[in-house]
């Protein structure tokens, strides 16, 4: 996982690559991980971190969700299959 900054403005920071081994889902990793980026971005004076994550992927949107993630409207084609959907979810730092 990681996060950049975005090319679609200066106050926008998309978390990219999320994945956790199996045997560690659950634990607070992924958490962990999220939380680090959150916390970069915020440091930096980011106003927004965003996603996209895959249709009916409802673990990791679960997720995000309780991390504060809000769907924001916008869909796009997943770029490895294109028959699936992404959503994207952005969350608001204060």
């Amino acid at each position: 996982m990681g996060g950049l900054r975005s090319t679609d403005g200066p106050d926008l920071v998309d978390l990219v690559s999320m994945w956790c081994a199996p045997d560690v889902r659950r634990s607070g990793v992924a958490r962990a991980l999220v939380g680090a980026v959150v916390d970069w971005a915020h440091s930096s004076g980011t106003h927004v971190v965003g996603l996209w994550v895959t249709r009916g992927n409802e673990p990791a949107t679960r997720l995000y969700e309780r991390l504060g993630f809000v769907a924001n409207g916008n869909h796009q084609p997943l770029p490895s299959d294109p028959c699936k959907d992404e959503v994207r979810m952005d969350l608001l730092l204060g």
